[in-house]
């Protein structure tokens, strides 16, 4: 019994960490954005989500990503976009986004996104931009850029 027991624990936690959703690696210089078809070469301002059936859509601005967004509705698993500063990849629902014309992205929506509120802050103030607070306050923002 004991043996069964731990056997269905170790079954369980193996699991755990197959049900992750995780970013998908973008191919630089050779992957294209979803929604405006070019090609994916600057890191900084890369974004993608994951849909519920497994598939990824990946972007080459947080603009294009909010936009295409909005198509999608209840099928978005999870939503990742890259910390300006660090590279790496963090949750985009919960993200600080600085937002202003002064900011060069790819498509010119002018967002970038990080993980912590002071460095946002900081950021915004170097670049006299706006902080929002997470993919729902940035979103109307980026929608009335274009």
């Amino acid at each position: 019994m004991n043996k069964l027991i731990t056997l269905l624990l170790l079954l369980l936690l193996s699991c755990k960490g197959e049900s992750e959703i995780r970013p998908v690696e973008i191919h630089y210089g050779e992957d294209t954005c979803e929604r405006c078809r070019m090609i994916i070469t600057q890191k900084e301002f890369s974004a993608q989500y994951i849909l519920v059936d497994g598939r990824a859509k990946i972007f080459d601005d947080i603009g294009c990503m909010v936009h295409s967004l909005e198509k999608e509705g209840k099928k978005v698993a999870a939503v990742f976009v890259r910390d300006y500063h660090s590279g790496e990849w963090i949750d985009g629902k919960e993200a600080f986004y600085i937002g202003s014309h002064t900011i060069k992205s790819p498509m010119g929506y002018g967002v970038i996104a990080t993980r912590d509120r002071e460095r946002a802050e900081q950021t915004a103030r170097q670049k006299g931009a706006k902080v929002f607070k997470g993919l729902e306050e940035v979103k109307p923002w980026v929608l009335e850029q274009r």
